[in-house]
């Protein structure tokens, strides 16, 4: 006689992953997990598969915000787990760490600039000059994001030639890594236009007070904040590897 298979219900995949049982549902409602099926009396039916799909959310989901870029680079490995596709998920996240230590060091630039702001917005010696494409591939961003950004006056532009091109230079890929930064970090494009303004002006406590965050030297925290969120969801990203491989197939 074959030996009965116990149900695992949704206070087991909640206790297991030691969530509430209603986010459990929040995964399965906005389809983070795979279809959950039910039985005769409409009580879910999970699986040993939706167990590991919730317990890998967990080490994506962490309670700082990683900016939408490590965010967007983490649903590759989701769907590899809806599709219980244990090698693509590895893969996926390889390339999610790969992701995450890009948006650190951009951020490290951006807070060192922050730090050395008179002098790295004032003089440049370097006079490499990008285009909008390559402007754009550096920052992991794109040509209508920084056209929004011109738009709303965050950054100037210079243009040369008969074609009137923008062109950039350091000066301008250095402030476009400040405002990256600080997007990343959800300030809105209202405060850091107020921010940028006043720190142009060398008025940084006002800077700080703009942004209203509470530490004298908040701009430069708001990026050593970011930094410290990022390595922890590399931290975690670092122990999903392993846990992936430990996941039998």
């Amino acid at each position: 006689m074959r030996k009965k298979v116990p149900k695992i219900r949704t206070v087991d995949i909640a206790r297991r992953a030691n969530i509430h049982v209603n986010t459990v549902r929040f995964y399965e409602r906005i389809g983070l997990i795979s279809e959950v099926p039910r039985d005769a009396n409409n009580y879910r039916i999970f699986s040993e598969q939706h167990l590991y799909q919730v317990l890998v959310l967990r080490y994506l989901f962490l309670d700082e915000w990683p900016g939408k870029t490590v965010r967007k680079a983490s649903y590759g490995i989701i769907e590899a787990m809806k599709q219980w596709d244990i090698q693509t998920a590895l893969q996926q996240c390889s390339d999610y760490l790969k992701i995450i230590q890009k948006e650190i060091d951009k951020t490290t630039k951006a807070v060192a600039i922050i730090k050395d702001w008179p002098s790295s917005v004032s003089h440049n010696k370097k006079k490499t000059v990008l285009d909008f494409r390559q402007a754009a591939k550096i920052l992991g961003t794109t040509r209508e994001t920084i056209r929004n950004w011109e738009r709303n006056r965050l950054i100037f532009i210079p243009r040369k030639g008969s074609n009137n091109s923008r062109y950039f230079t350091k000066k301008e890929l250095d402030r476009l890594r400040v405002i990256y930064m600080l997007r990343q970090s959800r300030i809105s494009i209202a405060a850091i236009f107020q921010a940028l303004r006043l720190l142009d002006q060398g008025k940084r406590q006002e800077a700080v007070d703009s942004l209203e965050l509470p530490d004298i030297e908040s701009v430069i925290s708001t990026g050593d904040h970011v930094l410290e969120a990022l390595c922890h969801t590399r931290s975690k990203a670092t122990e999903l590897s392993a846990f992936l491989q430990t996941i039998p197939i």
